[in-house]
Formats: C-alpha cells, structure tokens, sequence
C-alpha cells in the first residue's frame, strides 16, 4: 500500500490531525502555524493526544496553546479519565 493509499483510508477527521501531525513535526513550521496545529489537535483529539501535546509545555511561546489543548482533552475526558485529576493524567504522559 503507497502513503496516499494509506492517507486515503483515513477518515477526515484523521486526515486533518495527520495534516496537524504534520506541522508540528517539521522544523520549518512558524509558531503561529504551530499553534494552530497545537489547537486543533485539542479540538478534535482524544486523550492519545496528550503524549504529543506535553513536551510543547516546554515551549514558551507554545506552552499557553499546549495548557488550552491538553485542557480541551481532559475535558472531553474518556471514562478511563473519570475520576482522575490533570495531575494525575498527566502522570500518564
């Protein structure tokens, strides 16, 4: 199977945040572009995201994007997540 092949396949919610996935992962990509990446990401990920999202903590100028991505996710929380805290989850990353 090509890459296309294997992109095709994907729904288009998954396509967008492999386009997101993208952005994030190249050098080249100017913060702005990061952080709408970073935004997305937390609009339309589940908590599989926050493994991705935490080392942009680290970033200054993307920290606050991360803070509000990772908050997204923990608030559309899985049940798995019921019951926890952000520290807690954030254990987990």
């Amino acid at each position: 199977m090509s890459v296309q092949a294997g992109y095709d396949a994907l729904t288009p919610l998954q396509q967008y945040q492999y386009q997101q996935l993208r952005v994030l992962a190249s050098a080249s990509s100017a913060t702005g572009d990061k952080a709408t990446a970073i935004s997305g990401l937390g609009t339309t990920s589940d908590d599989s995201a926050l493994s991705i999202l935490a080392p942009f903590l680290a970033d200054p100028e993307l920290m606050e994007s991360a803070q509000v991505a990772m908050w997204n996710i923990f608030m559309r929380c899985t049940v798995s997540m019921q019951g926890t805290d952000m520290a807690d989850c954030m254990s987990h990353v």
